[in-house]
């Protein structure tokens, strides 16, 4: 199969189809590894080629889209929250485009047909620690320690959802550390495909701080660590570096990038907490957990009673923090099962399959799907 290609503009998830071209190598491995398809890259559709356009959040010449057998529109990497109405309007009027993102969406999710979900934060953060090439290869603070403390809570960007959450965790668990705090307040930003209980609880939130939310910019890659002899390695965000607290801490408590229900989207946050052992606690949209344990991974909550797991599914966000909060007491009552054999299970499991998941080969298997090779 020739598969031809015209890019617009390059961003990070073009890396899903050279992963889609080594995953076709791997299954001719009988033939010497002789992949059977062959790409191509011009400025135009070319016969007798399945062509793909690929674009960078937008595509720039509407008027070519139906010259393509498929156009991929990538958001560099981000949630479905990174989205524009153009590119939503695309996805819902053409059934041959598809957008490439990092969200990893529930089966009836309405959008489960139309993305193709990688996650270049699991690519670089493991990079970064099994390639001697970056300084936190060499970090110690990775090695099993017993950790003293039970919780705390980080949060990042204080967006207001994440304000909201972090006020009534002190108002009701009070013996968890809260760590580095920001004064400073953010709005919530709509997301293009909000539900409507995604959308009065966006509406809440903003209202409630409306007056002393900030307008400044949030750059979170400021402090960058420079890696390699004059950078050859590139820039890595402070967040990719650990913290003591991951080591000293049983259970780390955090708001996950994305908060919209029925998506799922890891971030450096947990993958923190997998590689030192610790008890991640993820604060996110409905069925987080569940989508957790589908990619093969575990949180705190399943340590929780299946009758406090229940608010897992709850779509009505005010309702679903406070089972988060009703699941932190508990375990708060209940310390000992943070050291049982479970929890230990748990985290040992966690590191394991950091290293190993093959969550990246979705996006092979849909391309598969898509190319019709399957």
């Amino acid at each position: 199969m020739k598969i031809n290609i015209v890019v617009e503009e390059y961003s990070i998830g073009f890396d899903t189809l050279d992963w889609f071209y080594a995953y076709r190598q791997n299954k001719n491995k009988n033939n010497n590894y002789e992949s059977d398809i062959t790409i191509v890259f011009n400025e135009n559709v070319q016969d007798e080629c399945f062509n793909v356009l690929y674009c960078n959040q937008q595509i720039k010449n509407l008027s070519t889209i139906n010259l393509f057998d498929i156009v991929l529109i990538d958001n560099d990497g981000e949630s479905i929250q990174n989205c524009t109405p153009e590119i939503k309007s695309a996805l819902e009027n053409y059934s041959h485009v598809y957008f490439l993102c990092g969200s990893f969406v529930t089966d009836d999710h309405y959008l489960k047909n139309k993305i193709i979900p990688y996650n270049h934060c699991l690519h670089l953060f493991r990079r970064c620690y099994t390639d001697g090439f970056y300084p936190q290869y060499y970090d110690t603070q990775i090695n099993n320690v017993d950790k003293t403390k039970n919780f705390f809570f980080i949060n990042g960007q204080n967006l207001s959802y994440r304000h909201y959450f972090a006020e009534i965790l002190k108002q009701q668990c009070d013996f968890v550390n809260h760590f580095r705090e920001s004064t400073e307040i953010r709005k919530t930003l709509d997301c293009q495909f909000e539900s409507s209980e995604d959308q009065i609880f966006r509406d809440f939130v903003n209202e409630k701080y409306a007056n002393v939310v900030v307008k400044s910019i949030f750059n979170y890659y400021t402090n960058s660590i420079n890696c390699g002899i004059n950078n050859k390695f590139g820039n890595i965000p402070m967040g990719y570096f650990l913290l003591p607290e991951y080591s000293e801490y049983k259970c780390a408590i955090f708001p996950e990038s994305c908060w919209t229900n029925d998506q799922f989207f890891m971030t450096e946050k947990v993958f923190k907490c997998f590689v030192t052992e610790c008890l991640p606690m993820p604060i996110a949209g409905a069925n987080i957990a569940n989508l957790y344990n589908k990619f093969g991974f575990y949180t705190a909550f399943d340590l929780c009673p299946p009758e406090l797991r229940k608010f897992d599914s709850c779509k009505n966000h005010i309702e679903r923090y406070q089972g988060v909060l009703d699941c932190i007491k508990w375990l708060n009552s209940n310390a000992d099962i943070m050291i049982s054999d479970q929890a230990k299970k748990i985290t040992k499991h966690n590191k394991q399959n950091f290293y190993s998941t093959r969550l990246n080969m979705q996006s092979s298997l849909l391309y598969e799907r898509i190319f019709k090779l399957c």
